[in-house]
């Protein structure tokens, strides 16, 4: 396949552009699309032209107050053990859908001893700003804004694209045809919503 994109590449130099996206744990790859190929337009109007420039986590986990600036390229976020490194992530990816990887309860997403956990996020998507947050207290209460405007749940998921990708999906291999369906209904549900029923 790398054979057959690189003779492509030669013979449509003009027409082929590299873009980078971004994948959560930090992975990253790169996509030829040939500039006028209808196929891609999705791709290229959702994920292409958007990335996330900080992230404020208060009272997240073991996250009390954090913020984190990004930049448009490849970020690493390195630390022992314990330190949050996956919570990071964890919570990038819950602003994009609304459900932890690693727990059925939101509440439990609250530092333990207070009442109330807050995810804020500003993206920078088609060179507009978005400002993302979202609240959850102990009373079961949740809260979404978009650029400091109430939203709906459905709205709020519509504007962060993230796929999953970790070590417990080595079961797209090994696992059952069942794994493979509900990891593809989890990125497409992103654009298309209906996958996420």
């Amino acid at each position: 396949f790398c054979k057959f994109l690189q003779k492509k590449a030669e013979k449509y130099r003009s027409f082929l552009h590299f873009y980078m996206l971004q994948i959560r744990h930090e992975v990253f790859f790169v996509m030829p699309v040939l500039r006028y190929n209808r196929i891609f337009k999705k791709i290229l109007i959702y994920n292409i032209f958007m990335y996330l420039k900080i992230l404020k986590l208060k009272n997240y986990r073991n996250c009390e107050n954090l913020e984190l600036n990004f930049c448009d390229f490849k970020n690493l976020i390195i630390g022992k053990n314990a330190q949050g490194k996956t919570n990071i992530l964890e919570s990038i990816y819950f602003l994009s859908n609304l459900k932890s990887v690693r727990t059925s309860n939101s509440f439990d997403l609250i530092k333990f001893g207070k009442n109330l956990t807050e995810i804020s996020a500003v993206l920078d998507k088609n060179n507009t700003e978005i400002e993302m947050d979202f609240i959850i207290n102990d009373e079961k209460k949740k809260s979404f804004k978009l650029n400091k405007v109430k939203s709906s749940q459905k709205n709020f998921k519509q504007v962060l694209k993230v796929v999953l990708f970790s070590s417990e999906d080595l079961m797209l291999l090994r696992g059952t045809p069942e794994d493979r369906r509900k990891w593809l209904d989890r990125a497409i549900s992103q654009i298309y919503p209906v996958y996420d029923e």
